[in-house]
């Protein structure tokens, strides 16, 4: 039997600081780099995920979180089947921006409908946190959107996150294939 072989795309949506880059950067490499050089503009890396009887390759666009460069990340981010939205748990604005954008998002998607990840990043702090599990968790689940926290210091959750999102994807796919509907859609 051959294998599968799926591409998606996806993108990195948050402010500045929020740690975008680190968690592209260990999931796609292994490792943060000393010194993340701040991203300008939209940038990818291509990570391949291999499983028994199915490839998926899963190219991610990191985008800057600086409001002069707006426009040309919301071109970005219209053109991808999912989107992780990325804040601070210890940022307040950080948190309620990527809720913006995730209503912005819905919005703007005709059927089929985005994947869309919540993602709590610098989860391995726990002083000074301003943002609970309890109340990202409960904004997903009412609005269908996958959650998870994180840490790219420690490596909390990172792979999982975009292989849950990256598997949604290829399902949703699927299911589109054969005229079926999921939650994901």
């Amino acid at each position: 039997m051959m294998e599968k072989i799926f591409s998606s795309e996806v993108v990195l949506l948050g402010n500045s600081n929020v740690g975008k880059s680190s968690l592209l950067s260990l999931y796609v490499n292994g490792d943060i780099p000393g010194k993340i050089q701040r991203t300008v503009g939209v940038e990818f890396l291509i990570k391949t995920i291999v499983e028994p009887h199915v490839t998926t390759r899963l190219k991610i666009w990191d985008t800057t979180g600086q409001e002069r460069f707006k426009e040309i990340v919301q071109k970005q981010y219209t053109n991808h089947e999912g989107a992780l939205l990325v804040y601070d748990i210890h940022d307040r604005k950080s948190y309620n921006d990527v809720i913006h954008l995730a209503e912005e998002l819905n919005d703007w998607t005709q059927k089929p409908r985005k994947v869309i990840a919540l993602v709590g990043n610098k989860a391995d702090i726990p002083d000074n946190r301003v943002v609970s599990t309890e109340e990202a968790e409960k904004y997903a689940e009412r609005n269908g959107l996958i959650f998870w926290e994180t840490s790219a210091i420690t490596n909390l959750n990172v792979h999982g996150c975009f292989l849950e999102v990256a598997t949604a994807i290829r399902n949703a796919k699927t299911l589109l294939k054969h005229r079926r509907s999921s939650w994901y859609l």
